[in-house]
């Protein structure tokens, strides 16, 4: 017999974090190393294809030169208080990794009530209900799609409740444990 017990984060930590951007542009951001696990070749070509977009890295790594499109900033590292801060302040987490585990990142922008885009990949399945708190894009046409969909505030809002919900329900780190226990 097996049981799956899954990993997540401190879901009400995370979410006192949270709190209603009043951005003037709309903003996308993502946070982690700068390095080829995370595709910042690909975060730079959707970047570039959406000019009017705000996109912020939060991180640093040997590939930062690849981040060039005049609309995004990288802030270097940040502290997990910070970035927790900054992650809040996006309308949209974005992750273009090309391979990943279970991400944390992702996880906690759901527990700050953040639509996700991401790639489609086995490590961010679990986390994206598609077209209810997020997309999985195979491509940049996909990931253009994602962004003028959630350009729209209220289906934000609307995405961002569900992944509150998917967090609190399948990644709350105190809820599994007490599973696991």
């Amino acid at each position: 017999k097996t049981v799956l017990i899954r990993n997540g984060v401190d879901v009400d930590l995370v979410s006192k974090y949270g709190f209603k951007n009043c951005n003037k542009n709309y903003s996308i951001g993502t946070s982690g190393r700068i390095s080829v696990q995370k595709n910042p070749k690909l975060f730079n070509e959707i970047a570039l294809k959406n000019p009017n977009v705000q996109f912020v890295w939060i991180g640093d790594g040997d590939l930062r030169p690849l981040l060039n499109a005049s609309n995004i900033m990288i802030t270097g590292w940040k502290s997990s208080d910070e970035t927790l801060k900054l992650v809040s302040d996006f309308d949209v987490f974005l992750s273009t990794s090309s391979w990943e585990g279970l991400p944390f990142n992702i996880i906690e922008a759901m527990a700050l009530s953040k639509p996700i885009i991401s790639s489609n990949i086995a490590g961010n399945k679990p986390t994206v209900i598609e077209s209810e708190n997020g997309f999985l894009c195979d491509n940049v046409q996909d990931f253009n799609n994602a962004i003028q969909i959630l350009e729209n505030p209220i289906k934000r809002e609307q995405f961002g409740k569900k992944s509150f919900e998917i967090a609190t329900e399948l990644f709350n780190m105190n809820k599994n444990l007490k599973e696991l226990i």
